[in-house]
C-alpha cells in the first residue's frame, strides 16, 4: 500500500505568513523562479520587478492551500503595480528556506 504524501507542517497563521513573504522577499537570494513562473512570466508581460513589488506589498487574499505531491504550502500574493493586478503563487516550506515562486498571473 502506498504511502500518503507528507502535509505541510507550516503551521502559521495567514498574516504570518504574509509577513515571512514580506520580509524574505527583500533578500532576493532567497526567491528562486522556477521554470514555469519564468514562462508565464513573459507570456503575460510580467516583469522581475513587478513580482518582486507584490511579494514585498501583497497581501494573501486566499486561504494558502497544502500541495500533497510536496508537503509545501501554496501562498498566493496579489498586489496592484503599474495599473495591473498581479498575483504571484509562493510554495513554503520548513524544509527549505527559500520562497519558491510557482507562477504568475
Amino acid at each position: 500500500m502506498a504511502s500518503k504524501s507528507p502535509l505541510p507542517k507550516v503551521k502559521w497563521s495567514t498574516p504570518q505568513l504574509q509577513a515571512h513573504i514580506r520580509k524574505e522577499s527583500c533578500d532576493t537570494h532567497k526567491v528562486i523562479f522556477l521554470e514555469h513562473i519564468k514562462v508565464q512570466m513573459k507570456k503575460r508581460n510580467i516583469t522581475i520587478g513587478f513580482v518582486l513589488e507584490t511579494l514585498r506589498k501583497g497581501k494573501i487574499l486566499l486561504q494558502p492551500e497544502p500541495d500533497y505531491n510536496t508537503g509545501d504550502l501554496k501562498c498566493r500574493m496579489e498586489y496592484y503595480v503599474a495599473g495591473r493586478d498581479i498575483k504571484v503563487v509562493v510554495a513554503i516550506s520548513d524544509d527549505h528556506p527559500n520562497l519558491v515562486l510557482i507562477t504568475a498571473i
